[in-house]
């Protein structure tokens, strides 16, 4: 097979999975790119402060950390879906801008870092994010399966 016919299989089936998910791909592109920005100024911040910091075992554990921050929206619809919920482009797409301005945050807080050579206490939006939907989900089974107990009786 052709490396163009795989390219556009890749395509087909990246498209296919945003359909899934509903996340749009202005969203996603919009991720992306802070993402990058991010992990440029990160690069630009630790070489100022220490050069020493910058090691490729640090930029694959970021790389991992942005990784996985990106799979969050992915699955929580998986497990929404699972559990019969409809429509649920509006949570996913909080997600998603949530994520993007934990992002900008990331990118304002190294760009003053740059140019103060100051350090602003960092705040992670991402892990309140990642708290809020665990005690979302808590309720959502915890009901779940006191439905199913409801129906065994």
């Amino acid at each position: 097979m052709s490396e163009k016919a795989i390219s556009i299989l890749w395509g087909i089936s990246f498209w296919s999975l945003l359909s899934y998910l509903w996340i749009d791909w202005e969203t996603l592109s919009i991720f992306a790119v802070v993402l990058f920005l991010d992990f440029v100024f990160w690069i630009i911040d630790v070489y100022l402060f220490d050069k020493s910091l910058i090691t490729s075992k640090k930029a694959w554990r970021w790389l991992l950390n942005k990784i996985t921050k990106l799979l969050l929206p992915m699955i929580v619809v998986i497990v929404l879906k699972w559990v019969w919920f409809k429509e649920m482009d509006f949570l996913i797409s909080s997600i998603m801008w949530i994520m993007i301005v934990s992002e900008w945050y990331s990118i304002i807080w190294h760009l003053y870092s740059i140019n103060t050579w100051k350090q602003l206490p960092e705040i992670d939006a991402f892990e309140l994010l990642i708290s809020k939907i665990l005690s979302i989900f808590k309720n959502v089974i915890d009901a779940f399966l006191d439905d199913i107990d409801k129906e065994k009786s």
